[in-house]
């Protein structure tokens, strides 16, 4: 697997735009729903001082997603905003940590690379939808026989509401079947 590096030592001090291009497959999701396509492309902004390094950016990826309504696939571009702070330590060279869960990392003073990786994955995460859909107007399957209502009309017969109220809806009625 590929990881998404960011070189700090090509960086100088102060705001720098950097372009980083990468394999989809590299942040491994683990979602079925998503299959993620090359290229990922990621444009940050990084802000390099002597203490910290601030990191912001977008992040791209296309993406051919299963609908949530009809299961059809459709193509999407699943865009996130990354935000992430580095602050540099003196001392021994140790693995970055999380000081918090916003996104503020401990690192070594001479880090010479960071490792982008796990921010990115998590940047495409929190953008993705629980529920995708291929559109607003998309009317799913039928219950009954599993057609795709977007492509066709079933001729099953369509109760109105719920069939969970059913009992309700009984009682309602005296006793009597609606």
């Amino acid at each position: 697997m590929d990881k998404i590096l960011l070189d700090l030592r090509e960086l100088g001090d102060g705001v720098s735009r950097r372009v980083l291009e990468g394999e989809a497959a590299s942040l491994a999701l683990g979602r079925d729903d998503y299959t993620l396509h090359s290229p990922l492309r990621i444009v940050l902004d990084v802000d390099k001082s002597e203490g910290e390094i601030m990191v912001t950016g977008e992040v791209t990826v296309p993406a051919q997603v299963e609908c949530g309504r009809c299961a059809c696939l459709f193509a999407e571009e699943v865009r996130g905003r990354l935000r992430a702070r580095y602050i540099r330590t003196r001392g021994d060279a140790k693995p970055k940590c999380a000081l918090s869960d916003d996104g503020v990392f401990e690192i070594s003073r001479d880090e010479r690379v960071l490792d982008l990786t796990d921010e990115v994955r998590e940047t495409v995460c929190l953008a993705l939808p629980i529920r995708a859909l291929c559109s607003p107007e998309c009317r799913g399957l039928c219950p009954t026989c599993g057609a795709n209502l977007n492509e066709e009309a079933c001729c099953c017969e369509r109760r109105q509401g719920h069939p969970a109220w059913s009992a309700l809806e009984k009682l309602k009625n005296g006793g009597r079947e609606t």
